[in-house]
């Protein structure tokens, strides 16, 4: 990977881990949200699904399926993942679904 692209993928992650971290504040002291717990519900999951994106972007497929576990659990879905992951070429670094 390129010095650029490192440092989107570094930036973008850290700032998903702030804004799940903000919004975890905002759920104990209901700042921005007022009494709309559901919308601030809402708001989080989301935000992991959209990290769980970014993160299978970048190879972090463990991560990536951390953040979707937890976005499963707010909403109590039942999901199981399937699939395989392997190498299409030789010159593959990472393993791909």
């Amino acid at each position: 990977m390129s010095a650029s692209v490192v440092h989107l993928k570094d930036e973008s992650l850290k700032l998903y881990k702030r804004y799940l971290a903000y919004l975890d504040v905002c759920k104990d002291e209901e700042e921005d949200f007022g009494n709309d717990t559901d919308a601030l519900d809402k708001a989080i999951v989301m935000l992991n699904c959209e990290q769980s994106y970014c993160q299978l972007h970048f190879y972090k497929n463990d991560k990536a399926e951390e953040s979707l576990n937890v976005a499963k659990k707010m909403c109590n879905l039942s999901i199981e993942f399937g699939g395989k992951l392997g190498r299409r070429t030789r010159y593959q670094q990472n393993d791909v679904a």
